[in-house]
């Protein structure tokens, strides 16, 4: 039967996905970066869109809901993840709005985590039946990876903006997004790298195994323990950090290095990407500090 084997194959991959997140957050899987893992989160979102069963745009939202609460919880640490499952369900929703005709430009502010945790969200209203709904949400799923693959080129193309010369920038760990903010940067401009090492990844070298001498895209760079980088504050004029769970970014490692730095030392903090984004209670001068680069 093919239906059968199309749902034997989606669920082989369902679970592949859920066994690789389970192997990733347990340190014995490859290490991602937020971009990859938003990209492989989506391509399967589709996929499930494409292959599952579902008559109506409730049907399908209750399906990604349900997959959504699975993959959050292989690894809750993740949350790329979950964004990527908000994501879609919100194009479900529009999708859903434009073949009844309605607009629903007063939702667009609403909340992306109360796509995923409202469960009760009214899904008698989704239930109306049409053809062309699975093509359209497709087609903007499609869109979405167009716009997740070209994340790293537009960040990376505003480097200059935010980096002048003989400036020293300090960044933590490895972050493939920030690596090419640094190089596209280092085209025009002549400055210092501090890479703050975090444990247990120890990625670093794969930055600094790469000569500048071979490599003049490459700034100069400097490997530091995370636990003395208090020691280099009043050296450095930015600090830049991926949002990658991975990197320690936001956690109890490197918030509050950032905060010291805000606080003490005026410096700004760049955050580099959307795919993940977490929020915190901070003062206000440490606030005035913040630049979100995108």
């Amino acid at each position: 039967m093919p239906g059968a084997d199309k749902e034997t194959d989606l669920t082989e991959r369902i679970e592949a996905f859920l066994a690789d997140l389970k192997r990733g957050g347990s340190g014995t899987g490859p290490l991602r970066g937020s971009g990859e893992m938003a990209r492989e989160t989506t391509y399967l979102l589709r996929r499930i869109t494409a292959q599952a069963r579902w008559s109506s745009a409730g049907d399908l939202m209750e399906i990604i809901r349900n997959e959504g609460r699975r993959m959050t919880a292989a690894q809750p640490s993740e949350t790329t993840v979950g964004n990527m499952v908000r994501r879609v369900l919100k194009i479900i929703r529009e999708e859903y709005a434009r073949s009844r005709g309605s607009s629903e430009e007063t939702e667009q502010q609403e909340s992306l985590h109360k796509l995923l945790t409202a469960g009760e969200l009214s899904e008698e209203n989704f239930r109306q039946h049409f053809v062309l709904l699975k093509a359209n949400v497709i087609e903007a799923i499609n869109e979405l990876l167009t716009e997740l693959d070209g994340t790293t080129d537009n960040i990376a193309m505003q480097a200059l903006e935010h980096i002048h010369s003989n400036e020293v920038i300090m960044t933590v760990g490895r972050s493939r997004t920030v690596e090419a903010f640094l190089k596209d940067a280092a085209r025009k401009r002549k400055f210092h790298v501090i890479v703050a090492e975090c444990a247990p990844f120890c990625q670093v070298y794969a930055i600094l195994s790469l000569p500048s001498t071979h490599h003049p895209t490459i700034p100069p760079c400097l490997s530091t323990p995370l636990y003395s980088t208090h020691h280099l504050c009043s050296h450095v004029q930015a600090l830049a950090s991926g949002i990658h769970n991975h990197i320690l970014a936001f956690s109890r490692e490197l918030f509050p290095l950032a905060t010291v730095l805000l606080h003490l030392h005026c410096l700004l903090f760049g955050v580099l990407g959307w795919v993940s984004v977490q929020h915190f209670e901070i003062s206000a001068d440490v606030r005035r500090g913040f630049i979100n680069v995108i």
